[in-house]
């Protein structure tokens, strides 16, 4: 049928290739990082309406003619075009995205590519579109995400907080495991798409697009959230839900292709690893709270006046050995983290700093299990814990950030320490 139509005109197409083309070197489809100096030179500016790139040549049904003056390269080499200032990170253990795999994608990936980048990037509200691709990448950065915990701690969520501290580090994990160890040019990169970002800082692995999984689960949370301060069964699926998740999946998938920075193909894979953090992480929050009590019922906080809750003036009670466990166990991850060869992942520092104390603060202050004690119940939070958690969390990032790359472990520490001191002092002292 349409199938195998397709295949004997790939098949001929590439024959046509191999004679019009002797000359043709194909280290570029060999798995290697290396393209010859003659196919690196294209600038990833590129704009759709001059590009060589003519994919309807991949239909069956238009003929299996081909000039020798075509430019079909793209067709057998994907990353032809890839502009010589990219270079992959110099990483041991970094392998190059497979080229059967690649070839295979480009016909899906370059056609939702040239759609968007022709309506978006390239119409007549491109500065709109532009503006709003830069407001939907800061939305559904992972760093906004490291500090969700800490606020809803702050606000006395601690349900949600902790469910959500679990959820981020899986999806710190999960996302950044493929794009430390496979290597994709990016779009821009690889002259498939305009580069519309004069400076552009996405210089990462493109496979998978970790802002879409941000999106989808951010977009998850946000649901259980509204769930949980309306006092709705968290349980049952609202209508709602879906829709909102699907939507903030598409709109930031759009974003990110008509950036230049994605494929189609990253967001699909992007959108099934963030369902995926989204279950493994519920499943973890069980299992969190057969050793650690739930706070969803409130068994995980002590009694009014009870021997075991710890206050300002009963601080005595806080279990300090947990404390020092909870915090070795972090920064030895950390330093597996940032250490050769791994090198996992250049934010270590500063996102970890920001997601264990939420995490250290659950072991220690709300799991009587474990640590023998525990804070009682909060009140409703005030409209100044808004204030104080966001402006917190935004103050620690910024020195974290701002000291990133210049001692090991100092944003770590610095972030961490602001971070945890400050929840302390407002559940124990003032909270």
């Amino acid at each position: 049928g349409n199938a195998n139509l397709l295949f004997r005109s790939l098949s001929a197409r590439y024959l046509a290739v191999c004679a019009v083309l002797p000359h043709f070197n194909k280290s570029c489809v060999s798995g290697t990082f290396s393209c010859p100096q003659d196919m690196s030179s294209a600038s990833p500016r590129l704009s759709w309406k001059k590009s060589s790139h003519n994919y309807s040549k991949l239909r069956p049904d238009d003929g299996m003619t081909i000039n020798a003056s075509d430019d079909i390269t793209p067709l057998l080499d994907p990353l032809s075009s890839v502009n010589s200032d990219f270079t992959p990170p110099q990483k041991r253990f970094l392998y190059p995205f497979p080229p059967r795999f690649e070839r295979w994608l480009q016909p899906f990936d370059d056609f939702v590519c040239q759609i968007v980048q022709s309506y978006c990037a390239e119409g007549r509200l491109g500065k709109f579109f532009y503006v709003w691709d830069v407001f939907m990448t800061g939305i559904v950065s992972i760093e906004g995400g490291m500090v969700a915990p800490f606020v809803f701690f702050v606000l006395g969520w601690d349900d949600l907080a902790i469910e959500l501290s679990y959820m981020m580090l899986l999806l710190c994990l999960f996302s950044q495991v493929p794009k430390r160890f496979l290597w994709r040019f990016r779009p821009y990169m690889a002259g498939r798409a305009i580069k519309v970002r004069v400076k552009e800082t996405a210089t990462t692995s493109s496979f998978p697009s970790r802002a879409v999984t941000c999106a989808a689960v951010y977009s998850f949370y946000i649901s259980i959230a509204v769930c949980y301060n309306s006092h709705e069964n968290r349980i049952v699926l609202q209508w709602w839900v879906p829709v909102f998740i699907i939507g903030a999946v598409i709109l930031s998938s759009l974003a990110r292709i008509d950036l230049g920075v994605h494929y189609a193909s990253d967001c699909l894979i992007g959108l099934f690893q963030g369902i995926l953090i989204c279950i493994v992480g519920m499943l973890l929050r069980q299992l969190d709270s057969l050793h650690c009590e739930s706070c969803g019922n409130g068994d995980c906080y002590a009694h009014v006046g009870s021997g075991t809750a710890i206050t300002g003036g009963d601080f005595g009670r806080v279990n300090f050995v947990v404390f020092a466990v909870a915090l070795v166990i972090s920064i030895i991850l950390v330093l597996i983290a940032g250490s050769k060869p791994l090198d996992f992942w250049g934010k270590c520092d500063s996102v970890f700093g920001a997601l264990f104390p939420g995490i250290v603060f659950q072991m220690v202050f709300l799991c009587p299990r474990t640590a023998g004690s525990s804070l009682e119940s909060p009140p409703e939070a005030p409209w100044y814990a808004y204030i104080y958690g966001i402006g917190i969390a935004a103050i620690a990032m910024g020195i974290g950030f701002k000291t990133s790359g210049k001692i090991p472990m100092l944003p770590f520490l610095l972030v961490f320490s602001i971070l945890f001191s400050a929840l302390v002092i407002w559940r124990v002292l003032v909270f």
